[in-house]
C-alpha cells in the first residue's frame, strides 16, 4: 500500500508493529467516533507514539500532543460493543507510515495526511542469529503468547524475527520507536543484539 491518504490518529504511549496486537477499551467520545466510522468505511485508524502531551485530552482547544513522525496502521480484526457506550476493540499492526500535515477536529479526534512507506526486504535468518530466534522464543514463552499467534510467526524470515523481537523486547517506547524507524530488519536485527548483550 502506497501513497497518502487522510486517516484519523490515534497517539499512544505504545508502538505497534506490523502483525503486532493491540488490545484497546475505547470510552473517549472521539475515539468512539473514530472506531464507528472506521467500521462503517472498513478502514483502520492510525497509531503513533506520542512525544510529549497525554493520550487524555486536557479540554483545551489545540492541545494535541506531539508525535512521533513514523507510526502503523491499525486494522480492527475484533470489536465488541461494551454497556455505557464502551466499545472492546482488537487490532493487528498493517503498513508502515510517515505522517505529514496534522489537525484536530471539532471534538479533538487528530487526523492527519499519511504516507505509507514500501514494506520493509524480507530474507532468510542467518545462522549466527539463532540466538536471537531463541530470545524471541523465550519472550513468546515468557509472555504466554497464545499458540494462535505463534502460528502466524515465520521464525525464518529476517523481518518477521526482527519485527516480533522489537514488540516484545522489554525496552522503553523510545527505544521501540528507533526500532519502527528502521527500513532494514538486519540493521532492527544488530540493534536488538547490541542492546540485548548477546
Amino acid at each position: 500500500m502506497l501513497g497518502s491518504i487522510t486517516i484519523p490518529l490515534f497517539p499512544l504511549s505504545t508502538v505497534l508493529f506490523r502483525g503486532g496486537y493491540l488490545p484497546l477499551h475505547i470510552f473517549e467520545p472521539r475515539y468512539v467516533r473514530m472506531i464507528t466510522e472506521c467500521r462503517e468505511a472498513d478502514i483502520g485508524f492510525g497509531v503513533v507514539l506520542i512525544k510529549e502531551g497525554k493520550e487524555v485530552h486536557s479540554g483545551v482547544e489545540n492541545d494535541m500532543p506531539a508525535i512521533h513522525p513514523v507510526g502503523t496502521l491499525a486494522e480492527m480484526v475484533e470489536v465488541e460493543e461494551l454497556p455505557e457506550n464502551r466499545i472492546a476493540v482488537m487490532a493487528i499492526g498493517g503498513a508502515k507510515f510517515k505522517v505529514g500535515a496534522t489537525w484536530e477536529e471539532h471534538d479533538h479526534l487528530m487526523m492527519g495526511e499519511v504516507t505509507f512507506v514500501p514494506d520493509e526486504p524480507t530474507g532468510r535468518v542467518r545462522d549466527e542469529d539463532a540466538d536471537l530466534v531463541a530470545l524471541l522464543e523465550y519472550f513468546i514463552d515468557a509472555r504466554e503468547i497464545p499458540s494462535a499467534v505463534r502460528k502466524q510467526i515465520d521464525f525464518k524470515d529476517e523481518r518477521d524475527v526482527s519485527l516480533r523481537l522489537a514488540d516484545y523486547l522489554p525496552i522503553h517506547s523510545e527505544d521501540k520507536q528507533k526500532l519502527l524507524q528502521m527500513d532494514s530488519p538486519r540493521v532492527r536485527l544488530t540493534t536488538i543484539r547490541q542492546w540485548s548483550d548477546l
